[in-house]
């Protein structure tokens, strides 16, 4: 091989390199930013009044707490969440 050879496929190189480089770049999308915020709190005698507490033997408003759930994602268009059924937790 010659030496213009050699610099033609030195630029040729180059110039792949350079393309995957710059498409790599393009390509950087934010990561996901996931927030989970659980708040657990006495119930007040109104929020014990609407537990159904039939089958349960001598239940107390002590025996139950709310639970508050935030959950929150950023950066993410395709996101599938699946929470179970509350009858079958």
């Amino acid at each position: 091989m010659e030496v213009g050879d050699y610099l033609r496929y030195l630029r040729g190189l180059i110039s792949i390199l350079t393309v995957v480089l710059f498409s790599a770049s393009c390509n950087n999308f934010p990561e996901p930013e996931i927030t989970v915020e659980a708040l657990v709190s006495i119930l007040s005698n109104e929020q014990y009044s609407e537990v159904g507490t039939q089958g349960l033997i001598n239940p107390t408003k002590d025996h139950f707490r709310k639970l508050e759930f935030n959950f929150e994602v950023k950066h993410s268009s395709n996101t599938k969440i699946e929470f179970p059924q509350l009858g079958r937790v």
